[in-house]
């Protein structure tokens, strides 16, 4: 086999036409991987999380008190004072 054969009897095409192919089919497959990447990952968060309305529902409202007592008592962190010096 001659290596005129292989391109048809047209001229080999130079390094840099090869080398901006390789680089130009490189770059759309990132890009596809990536696009994949995202679009399963999206589908995958989808299907864990609860559902938007459920999020906001259960957020505590500025106005009122997410603890029972008095209103200037503040109920301990679990680190805080736990430790006697």
């Amino acid at each position: 086999m001659v290596l005129s054969d292989r391109y048809g009897g047209k001229p080999r095409p130079s390094l840099l036409k090869q080398t901006l192919r390789y680089v130009a089919i490189f770059g759309f497959g990132a890009l596809l991987v990536s696009a994949l990447l995202g679009l399963v990952t999206t589908s995958i968060a989808e299907t864990i999380l609860p559902p938007s309305k459920a999020r906001t529902s259960s957020k505590i409202r500025p106005g009122k008190k997410s603890y029972k007592g008095s209103s200037k008592a503040q109920p301990d962190r679990a680190n805080e004072g736990s430790i006697s010096p």
